[in-house]
Protein backbone atom coordinates (compact mmCIF):
# COMPACT_ATOMS: atom_id res chain seq x y z
CA UNK A 1 0.00 0.00 0.00
CA UNK A 2 2.82 2.43 0.85
CA UNK A 3 4.49 1.64 -2.47
CA UNK A 4 1.32 2.46 -4.40
CA UNK A 5 0.92 5.78 -2.59
CA UNK A 6 4.56 6.64 -3.22
CA UNK A 7 4.20 5.83 -6.93
CA UNK A 8 1.00 7.92 -7.22
CA UNK A 9 2.70 10.81 -5.45
CA UNK A 10 5.70 10.60 -7.79
CA UNK A 11 3.45 10.50 -10.87
CA UNK A 12 1.39 13.50 -9.72
CA UNK A 13 4.52 15.53 -8.95
CA UNK A 14 5.90 14.72 -12.39
CA UNK A 15 2.67 15.69 -14.15
CA UNK A 16 2.21 18.98 -12.30
CA UNK A 17 5.82 20.06 -12.71
CA UNK A 18 5.71 19.61 -16.51
CA UNK A 19 2.48 21.57 -17.13
CA UNK A 20 2.51 25.36 -17.71
CA UNK A 21 1.62 27.58 -14.79
CA UNK A 22 -0.25 30.86 -15.25
CA UNK A 23 0.41 33.73 -12.87
CA UNK A 24 -0.47 37.40 -12.84
CA UNK A 25 2.22 39.87 -11.90
CA UNK A 26 2.19 43.62 -12.44
CA UNK A 27 0.67 44.65 -15.76
CA UNK A 28 1.87 41.60 -17.66
CA UNK A 29 0.65 38.03 -17.77
CA UNK A 30 3.47 35.52 -17.49
CA UNK A 31 3.45 32.02 -18.86
CA UNK A 32 6.07 30.05 -17.00
CA UNK A 33 7.27 27.06 -19.00
CA UNK A 34 8.76 23.90 -17.60
CA UNK A 35 12.26 25.20 -18.35
CA UNK A 36 11.69 28.26 -16.13
CA UNK A 37 11.56 30.85 -18.93
CA UNK A 38 8.78 33.42 -18.70
CA UNK A 39 6.98 34.77 -21.76
CA UNK A 40 5.50 38.27 -21.45
CA UNK A 41 2.35 39.12 -23.33
CA UNK A 42 1.75 42.56 -24.74
CA UNK A 43 -0.75 44.73 -22.93
CA UNK A 44 -2.35 45.68 -26.28
CA UNK A 45 -2.95 42.57 -28.35
CA UNK A 46 -5.07 43.79 -31.28
CA UNK A 47 -6.25 46.85 -33.17
CA UNK A 48 -9.59 46.94 -31.33
CA UNK A 49 -7.82 47.31 -28.00
CA UNK A 50 -5.59 50.04 -29.44
CA UNK A 51 -8.63 51.93 -30.76
CA UNK A 52 -10.42 51.65 -27.41
CA UNK A 53 -7.38 52.98 -25.52
CA UNK A 54 -7.03 55.96 -27.87
CA UNK A 55 -10.76 56.72 -27.73
CA UNK A 56 -10.67 56.69 -23.89
CA UNK A 57 -7.51 58.80 -23.54
CA UNK A 58 -7.68 61.18 -26.52
CA UNK A 59 -11.32 61.22 -27.60
CA UNK A 60 -12.61 61.80 -31.10
CA UNK A 61 -13.64 59.32 -33.78
CA UNK A 62 -11.28 56.57 -34.91
CA UNK A 63 -10.68 56.61 -38.66
CA UNK A 64 -8.03 53.94 -39.10
CA UNK A 65 -5.86 51.57 -37.03
CA UNK A 66 -2.71 50.08 -38.51
CA UNK A 67 -0.43 47.50 -36.88
CA UNK A 68 3.03 49.00 -36.68
CA UNK A 69 5.13 45.83 -36.44
CA UNK A 70 6.02 44.52 -32.99
CA UNK A 71 6.20 48.00 -31.49
CA UNK A 72 2.49 48.77 -31.53
CA UNK A 73 -0.31 50.43 -33.46
CA UNK A 74 -0.73 53.66 -35.39
CA UNK A 75 -4.19 55.18 -34.90
CA UNK A 76 -5.65 57.94 -37.08
CA UNK A 77 -8.56 59.87 -35.60
CA UNK A 78 -10.61 63.00 -36.06
CA UNK A 79 -11.12 65.22 -33.05
CA UNK A 80 -14.42 66.99 -32.29
CA UNK A 81 -12.92 70.25 -33.58
CA UNK A 82 -12.25 68.64 -37.01
CA UNK A 83 -8.50 68.16 -36.63
CA UNK A 84 -7.12 64.86 -37.88
CA UNK A 85 -4.28 63.47 -35.78
CA UNK A 86 -2.15 60.34 -35.70
CA UNK A 87 -1.08 58.71 -32.45
CA UNK A 88 0.84 55.56 -31.68
CA UNK A 89 0.02 52.99 -29.03
CA UNK A 90 2.91 51.01 -27.57
CA UNK A 91 1.88 47.34 -27.67
CA UNK A 92 3.91 46.36 -24.58
CA UNK A 93 2.76 49.14 -22.25
CA UNK A 94 -0.41 50.55 -23.78
CA UNK A 95 1.11 54.05 -23.63
CA UNK A 96 -0.29 56.56 -26.13
CA UNK A 97 2.21 58.88 -27.87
Amino acid sequence: MKNILAILLLISITLFSSSPVFARGGDFVHLIKGNGNAVKQNKVQNSSQAARIVRERVGGKILKVKHNGRSGYKVKLIKDNGHIINVTVDAKTGKVN
